[in-house]
Protein backbone atom coordinates (compact mmCIF):
# COMPACT_ATOMS: atom_id res chain seq x y z
CA UNK A 1 0.00 0.00 0.00
CA UNK A 2 1.63 3.11 -1.21
CA UNK A 3 1.69 6.67 1.28
CA UNK A 4 0.34 9.45 0.33
CA UNK A 5 3.39 11.88 0.26
CA UNK A 6 1.03 15.17 2.25
CA UNK A 7 3.17 15.75 5.55
CA UNK A 8 6.97 15.33 5.94
CA UNK A 9 6.33 12.23 8.41
CA UNK A 10 5.61 10.22 5.00
CA UNK A 11 9.04 10.24 4.44
CA UNK A 12 9.91 8.14 7.85
CA UNK A 13 11.67 5.05 6.97
CA UNK A 14 8.39 3.42 9.52
CA UNK A 15 6.06 3.51 6.96
CA UNK A 16 7.95 1.62 4.45
CA UNK A 17 7.76 -1.15 6.83
CA UNK A 18 4.00 0.02 7.94
CA UNK A 19 2.24 1.78 5.26
CA UNK A 20 -1.09 0.97 7.20
CA UNK A 21 -0.41 2.96 10.39
CA UNK A 22 0.10 6.33 8.31
CA UNK A 23 -4.09 7.11 8.04
CA UNK A 24 -4.13 6.45 11.28
CA UNK A 25 -0.85 8.46 12.26
CA UNK A 26 -0.47 11.43 10.23
CA UNK A 27 -4.01 12.98 11.11
CA UNK A 28 -3.76 12.71 14.79
CA UNK A 29 -3.22 16.02 16.53
CA UNK A 30 -2.64 16.11 20.34
CA UNK A 31 -6.03 17.37 21.73
CA UNK A 32 -4.75 19.50 25.13
CA UNK A 33 -1.57 20.71 23.90
CA UNK A 34 -2.51 23.78 25.83
CA UNK A 35 -3.07 22.46 28.94
CA UNK A 36 0.63 20.83 28.36
CA UNK A 37 1.99 24.65 28.04
CA UNK A 38 -0.12 25.82 30.67
CA UNK A 39 1.35 23.16 33.54
CA UNK A 40 4.82 24.23 32.73
CA UNK A 41 5.82 21.00 31.05
CA UNK A 42 6.94 22.83 27.61
CA UNK A 43 7.86 26.34 26.66
CA UNK A 44 5.54 29.19 26.12
CA UNK A 45 4.35 29.89 22.67
CA UNK A 46 5.12 26.10 21.67
CA UNK A 47 1.47 24.43 21.46
CA UNK A 48 1.00 27.14 18.95
CA UNK A 49 4.32 25.81 17.01
CA UNK A 50 3.30 22.47 17.25
CA UNK A 51 0.05 23.12 15.91
CA UNK A 52 0.48 25.31 13.44
CA UNK A 53 2.77 23.14 11.89
CA UNK A 54 1.42 19.44 12.00
CA UNK A 55 -1.55 21.59 10.00
CA UNK A 56 0.31 22.59 7.30
CA UNK A 57 1.04 20.32 3.84
CA UNK A 58 3.92 19.37 3.01
CA UNK A 59 5.49 22.12 0.96
CA UNK A 60 4.44 24.44 3.96
CA UNK A 61 6.00 22.31 6.29
CA UNK A 62 9.77 21.99 3.68
CA UNK A 63 9.71 25.97 3.94
CA UNK A 64 8.84 26.36 7.67
CA UNK A 65 11.59 23.72 8.75
CA UNK A 66 14.13 24.95 5.59
CA UNK A 67 14.21 28.78 7.78
CA UNK A 68 14.06 28.34 10.83
CA UNK A 69 14.32 24.49 12.35
CA UNK A 70 15.30 24.84 15.55
CA UNK A 71 12.34 26.63 17.43
CA UNK A 72 10.26 23.24 15.70
CA UNK A 73 12.57 20.37 16.50
CA UNK A 74 12.60 21.90 20.02
CA UNK A 75 8.99 21.87 20.46
CA UNK A 76 8.25 18.24 18.94
CA UNK A 77 11.11 16.64 21.36
CA UNK A 78 9.82 18.60 24.41
CA UNK A 79 6.45 17.06 23.30
CA UNK A 80 7.87 13.61 23.12
CA UNK A 81 9.40 14.48 26.61
CA UNK A 82 5.65 14.71 27.98
CA UNK A 83 4.14 12.14 27.15
CA UNK A 84 4.82 8.78 28.51
CA UNK A 85 1.25 7.04 27.57
CA UNK A 86 0.00 8.17 24.48
CA UNK A 87 1.67 6.05 22.20
CA UNK A 88 0.09 7.59 19.16
CA UNK A 89 1.12 11.03 19.68
CA UNK A 90 4.78 9.31 20.16
CA UNK A 91 4.46 7.80 17.00
CA UNK A 92 3.24 11.42 15.32
CA UNK A 93 6.04 13.34 16.68
CA UNK A 94 9.24 11.07 16.16
CA UNK A 95 7.88 10.20 12.65
CA UNK A 96 7.63 13.61 12.09
CA UNK A 97 11.17 13.87 12.74
CA UNK A 98 12.73 11.56 11.39
CA UNK A 99 10.47 11.92 8.18
CA UNK A 100 12.46 15.67 7.66
CA UNK A 101 15.65 14.29 8.00
CA UNK A 102 14.59 11.82 5.68
CA UNK A 103 13.42 13.97 3.50
CA UNK A 104 16.71 16.88 3.82
CA UNK A 105 19.86 14.81 5.23
CA UNK A 106 20.59 18.75 5.88
CA UNK A 107 18.37 18.75 8.83
CA UNK A 108 20.20 16.11 11.03
CA UNK A 109 22.70 19.18 11.88
CA UNK A 110 20.18 20.97 13.63
CA UNK A 111 19.28 17.71 15.39
CA UNK A 112 23.04 17.27 16.35
CA UNK A 113 22.70 21.23 17.72
CA UNK A 114 19.82 20.24 19.45
CA UNK A 115 21.51 16.70 21.13
CA UNK A 116 24.75 18.42 22.17
CA UNK A 117 23.64 21.07 23.08
CA UNK A 118 21.86 22.71 26.78
CA UNK A 119 18.53 21.70 26.67
CA UNK A 120 16.35 20.95 29.39
CA UNK A 121 16.18 17.96 27.67
CA UNK A 122 18.81 14.42 26.76
CA UNK A 123 17.96 14.12 23.10
CA UNK A 124 19.70 10.68 22.98
CA UNK A 125 18.24 9.33 26.29
CA UNK A 126 14.59 10.96 25.31
CA UNK A 127 14.95 8.71 22.54
CA UNK A 128 16.60 5.43 23.81
CA UNK A 129 13.50 6.11 26.81
CA UNK A 130 10.82 6.15 24.21
CA UNK A 131 12.30 3.00 22.44
CA UNK A 132 12.13 1.05 25.69
CA UNK A 133 8.54 2.75 26.75
CA UNK A 134 7.06 1.77 23.70
CA UNK A 135 8.89 -1.48 23.07
CA UNK A 136 6.07 -3.36 21.56
CA UNK A 137 5.44 -0.80 19.11
CA UNK A 138 7.58 -1.18 16.59
CA UNK A 139 6.88 1.85 14.74
CA UNK A 140 8.34 4.22 17.95
CA UNK A 141 11.13 1.95 18.43
CA UNK A 142 12.27 1.76 14.34
CA UNK A 143 11.86 5.76 14.20
CA UNK A 144 13.49 6.73 17.67
CA UNK A 145 16.39 3.92 16.57
CA UNK A 146 16.53 5.90 13.19
CA UNK A 147 17.02 9.06 14.50
CA UNK A 148 19.03 8.16 17.45
CA UNK A 149 21.21 6.52 14.42
CA UNK A 150 21.39 9.47 12.40
CA UNK A 151 22.46 11.71 15.17
CA UNK A 152 25.18 9.41 16.44
CA UNK A 153 26.57 9.07 12.91
CA UNK A 154 26.70 12.85 12.11
CA UNK A 155 28.45 13.82 15.97
CA UNK A 156 30.84 10.68 15.44
CA UNK A 157 32.10 11.60 11.81
CA UNK A 158 32.68 15.26 12.87
CA UNK A 159 34.89 13.91 15.46
CA UNK A 160 36.75 11.24 14.11
CA UNK A 161 39.86 12.12 15.95
CA UNK A 162 37.74 12.04 19.52
CA UNK A 163 34.75 10.49 19.43
CA UNK A 164 34.24 10.28 23.11
CA UNK A 165 31.32 7.63 24.26
CA UNK A 166 29.34 8.39 21.32
CA UNK A 167 30.64 5.17 19.78
CA UNK A 168 29.57 3.16 22.49
CA UNK A 169 26.36 4.50 22.21
CA UNK A 170 26.51 3.54 18.78
CA UNK A 171 27.74 -0.07 19.45
CA UNK A 172 24.61 -0.23 22.35
CA UNK A 173 22.12 0.76 19.18
CA UNK A 174 23.47 -2.10 16.82
CA UNK A 175 23.45 -4.89 19.40
CA UNK A 176 20.15 -4.01 20.73
CA UNK A 177 18.48 -3.52 16.84
CA UNK A 178 20.37 -7.08 16.11
CA UNK A 179 19.14 -8.63 19.32
CA UNK A 180 15.02 -7.20 18.50
CA UNK A 181 15.66 -8.29 15.01
CA UNK A 182 16.62 -11.64 16.33
CA UNK A 183 14.02 -11.98 18.86
CA UNK A 184 11.28 -11.16 16.20
CA UNK A 185 10.32 -7.75 18.12
CA UNK A 186 11.28 -5.46 15.29
CA UNK A 187 11.13 -6.12 12.18
CA UNK A 188 14.15 -6.84 9.88
CA UNK A 189 13.71 -4.12 7.39
CA UNK A 190 13.30 -1.73 10.30
CA UNK A 191 16.50 -2.34 11.81
CA UNK A 192 18.42 -2.79 7.99
CA UNK A 193 17.06 1.20 7.35
CA UNK A 194 18.49 2.09 11.26
CA UNK A 195 22.14 0.36 10.48
CA UNK A 196 22.29 2.58 7.28
CA UNK A 197 23.56 5.43 8.89
CA UNK A 198 25.74 4.13 11.13
CA UNK A 199 27.48 1.85 8.85
CA UNK A 200 29.38 5.09 7.52
CA UNK A 201 31.55 4.23 10.22
CA UNK A 202 34.62 1.47 10.27
CA UNK A 203 34.09 0.61 13.96
CA UNK A 204 30.25 0.15 13.64
CA UNK A 205 30.65 -1.71 10.68
CA UNK A 206 33.54 -4.29 12.08
CA UNK A 207 30.75 -4.41 15.56
CA UNK A 208 27.75 -5.58 13.06
CA UNK A 209 30.17 -8.68 11.82
CA UNK A 210 31.53 -9.74 15.01
CA UNK A 211 27.90 -9.66 16.86
CA UNK A 212 26.26 -12.11 13.44
CA UNK A 213 24.50 -8.98 11.99
CA UNK A 214 24.34 -10.79 9.01
CA UNK A 215 23.13 -13.64 9.99
CA UNK A 216 20.84 -12.77 12.08
CA UNK A 217 19.71 -9.76 9.84
CA UNK A 218 20.41 -9.33 6.20
CA UNK A 219 20.90 -13.02 5.08
CA UNK A 220 17.47 -13.41 6.23
CA UNK A 221 15.62 -10.21 5.34
CA UNK A 222 17.43 -10.89 1.53
CA UNK A 223 15.49 -13.92 1.41
CA UNK A 224 12.63 -13.22 3.06
CA UNK A 225 12.18 -9.89 0.85
CA UNK A 226 13.61 -10.66 -2.62
CA UNK A 227 12.30 -8.98 -5.59
CA UNK A 228 10.79 -6.58 -3.18
CA UNK A 229 11.98 -3.05 -3.87
CA UNK A 230 12.56 -0.90 -0.61
CA UNK A 231 13.96 -4.04 1.68
CA UNK A 232 16.31 -4.96 -0.85
CA UNK A 233 17.75 -1.59 -1.81
CA UNK A 234 18.33 -1.09 1.88
CA UNK A 235 19.79 -4.65 2.45
CA UNK A 236 22.29 -4.79 -0.37
CA UNK A 237 22.58 -0.90 0.45
CA UNK A 238 24.25 -2.06 4.24
CA UNK A 239 26.57 -4.81 2.23
CA UNK A 240 27.90 -2.47 -0.53
CA UNK A 241 28.93 -0.14 2.73
CA UNK A 242 30.29 -3.80 4.09
CA UNK A 243 32.24 -4.45 0.90
CA UNK A 244 34.60 -1.40 1.44
CA UNK A 245 36.15 -3.43 4.50
CA UNK A 246 38.74 -6.40 3.51
CA UNK A 247 37.71 -8.03 6.75
CA UNK A 248 34.01 -9.20 4.99
CA UNK A 249 35.43 -10.84 2.30
CA UNK A 250 35.35 -13.94 4.15
CA UNK A 251 31.50 -13.53 5.26
CA UNK A 252 30.94 -12.97 1.52
CA UNK A 253 32.06 -15.92 0.58
CA UNK A 254 30.38 -18.35 3.05
CA UNK A 255 28.68 -20.88 1.29
CA UNK A 256 25.81 -20.88 4.43
CA UNK A 257 25.43 -16.92 3.89
CA UNK A 258 25.11 -17.70 -0.27
CA UNK A 259 25.33 -13.24 -0.14
CA UNK A 260 27.13 -13.24 -3.67
CA UNK A 261 24.54 -15.72 -5.29
CA UNK A 262 21.60 -13.65 -3.29
CA UNK A 263 22.94 -10.18 -4.46
CA UNK A 264 23.29 -11.79 -8.57
CA UNK A 265 19.67 -13.45 -8.12
CA UNK A 266 18.29 -9.32 -7.01
CA UNK A 267 20.10 -8.29 -10.17
CA UNK A 268 18.33 -10.91 -12.35
CA UNK A 269 14.99 -9.84 -10.99
CA UNK A 270 14.89 -6.34 -10.43
CA UNK A 271 14.94 -3.46 -13.46
CA UNK A 272 15.11 -1.06 -11.03
CA UNK A 273 18.86 1.14 -11.64
CA UNK A 274 18.82 1.69 -7.84
CA UNK A 275 19.81 -1.94 -7.54
CA UNK A 276 21.09 -2.31 -10.13
CA UNK A 277 24.08 0.02 -9.20
CA UNK A 278 24.37 -0.57 -5.63
CA UNK A 279 24.71 -4.48 -6.29
CA UNK A 280 27.36 -3.94 -8.92
CA UNK A 281 29.18 -1.47 -6.37
CA UNK A 282 29.08 -4.61 -3.87
CA UNK A 283 30.26 -6.84 -6.55
CA UNK A 284 33.18 -4.96 -7.79
CA UNK A 285 34.25 -4.53 -4.37
CA UNK A 286 34.55 -7.82 -3.83
CA UNK A 287 36.34 -8.69 -6.85
CA UNK A 288 39.50 -7.49 -5.10
CA UNK A 289 38.89 -10.63 -2.85
CA UNK A 290 39.96 -14.12 -3.41
CA UNK A 291 37.77 -16.68 -4.46
CA UNK A 292 34.66 -14.10 -5.30
CA UNK A 293 34.84 -13.76 -8.47
CA UNK A 294 34.87 -17.43 -9.34
CA UNK A 295 31.57 -17.41 -7.01
CA UNK A 296 30.18 -15.10 -9.42
CA UNK A 297 31.09 -16.90 -12.54
CA UNK A 298 29.35 -19.72 -10.61
CA UNK A 299 26.02 -17.46 -10.51
CA UNK A 300 26.32 -16.78 -14.15
CA UNK A 301 26.77 -13.30 -13.34
CA UNK A 302 28.58 -12.74 -17.05
CA UNK A 303 25.23 -13.61 -18.55
CA UNK A 304 23.84 -10.76 -16.54
CA UNK A 305 26.12 -8.54 -17.11
CA UNK A 306 26.34 -9.15 -21.02
CA UNK A 307 21.94 -8.21 -20.91
CA UNK A 308 22.87 -5.41 -19.07
CA UNK A 309 25.38 -4.42 -21.24
CA UNK A 310 22.29 -4.04 -24.61
CA UNK A 311 20.41 -2.56 -22.45
CA UNK A 312 19.90 1.65 -22.46
CA UNK A 313 20.56 2.80 -18.96
CA UNK A 314 19.75 6.22 -17.63
CA UNK A 315 22.34 6.18 -14.50
CA UNK A 316 25.94 6.62 -15.94
CA UNK A 317 27.60 5.68 -12.79
CA UNK A 318 25.54 2.16 -13.19
CA UNK A 319 27.08 1.93 -17.31
CA UNK A 320 30.62 2.56 -15.95
CA UNK A 321 29.88 -0.65 -13.34
CA UNK A 322 28.61 -2.72 -15.94
CA UNK A 323 31.50 -2.04 -18.56
CA UNK A 324 34.11 -2.08 -15.32
CA UNK A 325 32.83 -5.88 -14.06
CA UNK A 326 32.56 -7.51 -17.50
CA UNK A 327 36.01 -6.79 -18.35
CA UNK A 328 37.38 -8.22 -15.37
CA UNK A 329 34.54 -11.02 -15.39
CA UNK A 330 36.18 -11.52 -19.36
CA UNK A 331 39.71 -11.97 -18.20
CA UNK A 332 38.96 -14.38 -15.25
CA UNK A 333 36.70 -16.79 -16.96
CA UNK A 334 39.31 -18.57 -18.57
CA UNK A 335 41.51 -18.86 -15.60
CA UNK A 336 38.61 -19.86 -13.66
CA UNK A 337 37.85 -22.69 -15.30
CA UNK A 338 41.66 -24.27 -16.40
CA UNK A 339 42.40 -27.51 -16.30
CA UNK A 340 45.79 -25.89 -14.47
CA UNK A 341 43.79 -24.51 -11.52
CA UNK A 342 42.01 -27.83 -11.21
CA UNK A 343 45.04 -29.15 -11.12
CA UNK A 344 46.51 -26.90 -8.09
CA UNK A 345 43.52 -28.27 -5.82
CA UNK A 346 43.96 -31.57 -6.25
CA UNK A 347 48.13 -31.17 -5.36
CA UNK A 348 46.93 -28.94 -2.69
CA UNK A 349 44.77 -31.84 -1.23
CA UNK A 350 41.47 -29.10 -0.69
CA UNK A 351 38.92 -28.96 -3.27
CA UNK A 352 36.30 -26.08 -3.29
CA UNK A 353 33.13 -25.85 -5.52
CA UNK A 354 33.19 -23.75 -8.38
CA UNK A 355 33.62 -23.99 -12.48
CA UNK A 356 36.21 -27.11 -12.40
CA UNK A 357 33.77 -29.13 -10.77
CA UNK A 358 31.28 -28.73 -12.93
CA UNK A 359 29.51 -30.66 -15.90
CA UNK A 360 30.44 -28.11 -19.00
CA UNK A 361 34.72 -28.32 -17.36
CA UNK A 362 34.39 -32.27 -17.54
CA UNK A 363 32.93 -32.46 -20.97
CA UNK A 364 36.07 -29.98 -21.85
CA UNK A 365 38.68 -31.57 -19.56
CA UNK A 366 37.73 -34.90 -19.17
CA UNK A 367 40.89 -36.02 -21.79
CA UNK A 368 43.07 -34.35 -19.85
CA UNK A 369 43.61 -36.65 -16.98
CA UNK A 370 45.15 -38.96 -19.33
CA UNK A 371 48.84 -37.34 -18.23
CA UNK A 372 51.50 -39.11 -16.48
CA UNK A 373 49.12 -42.25 -17.04
CA UNK A 374 46.10 -40.97 -15.45
CA UNK A 375 48.30 -39.66 -12.61
CA UNK A 376 45.66 -37.09 -11.82
CA UNK A 377 42.89 -39.84 -11.35
CA UNK A 378 45.10 -41.68 -8.94
CA UNK A 379 45.78 -38.93 -6.74
CA UNK A 380 41.80 -37.62 -7.05
CA UNK A 381 41.01 -41.46 -5.86
CA UNK A 382 43.44 -40.58 -2.67
CA UNK A 383 41.06 -37.54 -1.89
CA UNK A 384 38.29 -39.80 -1.28
CA UNK A 385 40.53 -40.30 1.84
CA UNK A 386 40.03 -36.61 3.03
CA UNK A 387 38.81 -35.44 6.00
CA UNK A 388 37.36 -32.81 4.14
CA UNK A 389 33.46 -33.66 3.53
CA UNK A 390 33.85 -30.91 1.04
CA UNK A 391 36.81 -32.89 -0.52
CA UNK A 392 35.45 -36.08 -0.71
CA UNK A 393 31.99 -34.91 -1.93
CA UNK A 394 33.43 -32.79 -5.14
CA UNK A 395 36.11 -36.01 -5.56
CA UNK A 396 33.05 -38.31 -5.92
CA UNK A 397 31.75 -35.92 -8.45
CA UNK A 398 34.41 -35.21 -10.53
CA UNK A 399 35.26 -39.24 -10.82
CA UNK A 400 32.15 -39.70 -11.57
CA UNK A 401 32.22 -36.89 -14.71
CA UNK A 402 35.38 -38.24 -15.29
CA UNK A 403 33.78 -41.79 -15.84
CA UNK A 404 30.99 -39.86 -17.85
CA UNK A 405 33.05 -37.92 -20.48
CA UNK A 406 36.17 -40.17 -20.74
CA UNK A 407 36.36 -43.14 -23.28
CA UNK A 408 37.80 -45.56 -21.12
CA UNK A 409 36.66 -43.41 -18.47
CA UNK A 410 34.25 -46.50 -16.50
CA UNK A 411 37.15 -48.72 -17.05
CA UNK A 412 40.24 -46.38 -15.67
CA UNK A 413 38.52 -45.21 -12.13
CA UNK A 414 37.42 -48.90 -11.68
CA UNK A 415 41.27 -50.09 -12.27
CA UNK A 416 41.72 -47.36 -9.67
CA UNK A 417 40.14 -48.26 -6.75
CA UNK A 418 36.97 -45.49 -7.15
CA UNK A 419 34.47 -47.33 -7.77
CA UNK A 420 35.59 -50.06 -4.31
CA UNK A 421 36.09 -47.08 -2.29
CA UNK A 422 32.92 -45.23 -3.41
CA UNK A 423 30.92 -47.94 -2.41
CA UNK A 424 32.44 -47.80 1.28
CA UNK A 425 31.57 -43.89 1.57
CA UNK A 426 28.14 -45.45 0.95
CA UNK A 427 28.11 -46.48 4.73
CA UNK A 428 29.41 -43.05 5.47
CA UNK A 429 26.90 -41.27 8.22
CA UNK A 430 27.03 -37.78 6.53
CA UNK A 431 24.45 -37.96 4.13
CA UNK A 432 26.10 -35.49 1.28
CA UNK A 433 29.00 -38.09 1.16
CA UNK A 434 26.64 -40.98 0.96
CA UNK A 435 24.52 -39.62 -1.98
CA UNK A 436 27.68 -37.90 -3.68
CA UNK A 437 28.70 -41.79 -3.60
CA UNK A 438 25.57 -43.05 -4.49
CA UNK A 439 25.30 -40.95 -7.75
CA UNK A 440 29.63 -41.54 -8.50
CA UNK A 441 28.82 -45.04 -8.10
CA UNK A 442 26.15 -45.10 -10.77
CA UNK A 443 27.80 -42.98 -13.21
CA UNK A 444 30.89 -45.73 -12.86
CA UNK A 445 28.66 -48.23 -13.51
CA UNK A 446 26.06 -47.43 -15.97
CA UNK A 447 26.79 -47.06 -19.68
CA UNK A 448 24.12 -44.40 -21.32
CA UNK A 449 23.55 -42.20 -18.32
CA UNK A 450 22.65 -39.29 -20.14
CA UNK A 451 18.95 -41.57 -20.74
CA UNK A 452 18.62 -41.69 -16.88
CA UNK A 453 19.73 -38.44 -15.94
Amino acid sequence: MAVSRDRLMAYSIVFYVHPEAYSSVSIYMKPNVNQIEAAGSIGRGQSDIYTSFMISNLEEQRKRIAEDPIPIYRTLFSLLDSTSDDDVFAQSLLATIDGAIQDDSRQIASLVQLATGRETFNVMALLVRSANTFKNIPLIVGAASHILASILSEIILRNRENPGDYINQATRLVDSLINQAMENSLPLEEATYCFLPLFKIDAIRREFLRTGGLRTVLVPLLEQKSGIFQPIYAAICCLWMLSFDEDSYEFFIRSDYNLIGKIIKELRRTDKEKVIRVALGTLKNLSAGEGTIEIMIENKLVEIIDNLSKRILKDQDVTDLVKDIGDVLASSVKLFSSFEKWLKEVERGDLVPGVTHTEAFWKENAKHLENDSFGPVKKLVQLLNSESVQTVVLALGDIGEFARFHPYGKTVAGKLGAKIRAMELLQNPNKEVNGAALLCIQKIMIQNWQSIS
